[in-house]
């Protein structure tokens, strides 16, 4: 015996491509220094051939960082953990700022009409998120509609 349900209310693909969730716009942005994998190599003085050779036959060109300052003797400085934090706190919100209203612009949308937010990272864990820190700082935190939402990933290299 087969049976036919049909919907109580039917189903409409135009209603459902207008009203379904979607990304419209992504957005993107990396620290303002970026380095070849020798310079790197050079700037912290790694002699062992083995690592030099890892890095050199990685395929990757040139990685955006936000290197340690330079401690004055050509070296560079150990951060404190929360020198790390600030750092990573200050150098986040900055390039999700940046990535985000670069979206907008591309898509011709505006601050207000963001209802949800993630946020993604590869380096460091704030607690609150950089979802929390950025929305507090675009007025689109707590009191207003929406929520936000923090994704961690993991990207090699």
């Amino acid at each position: 015996m087969t049976e036919t349900l049909t919907p109580v209310v039917p189903f409409d693909m135009t209603v459902a491509m207008r009203t379904a969730p979607r990304i419209v716009g992504v957005g993107t942005a990396v620290p303002a220094h970026s380095y070849s994998q020798r310079e790197l190599l050079d700037i912290f003085g790694i002699k062992d051939p083995k690592i030099r050779s890892l890095f050199l036959s990685s395929a990757i060109d040139r990685r955006y960082l936000q290197l340690p300052p330079e401690d004055g003797a050509g070296g560079r400085r150990i951060e404190s953990q929360g020198e790390l934090l600030r750092k990573h706190r200050e150098q986040g919100v900055d390039m999700g700022s940046r990535a985000l209203l670069g979206c907008l612009k591309q898509i011709g949308a505006d601050i207000a009409d963001v209802r949800y937010l993630v946020c993604v990272t590869s380096t460091g864990f704030l607690t609150p998120g950089f979802s929390a820190f950025s929305s507090e700082n675009w007025g689109c935190g707590p009191t207003r509609p929406g929520s936000t939402s923090s994704a961690w990933a993991a990207t090699p290299g």
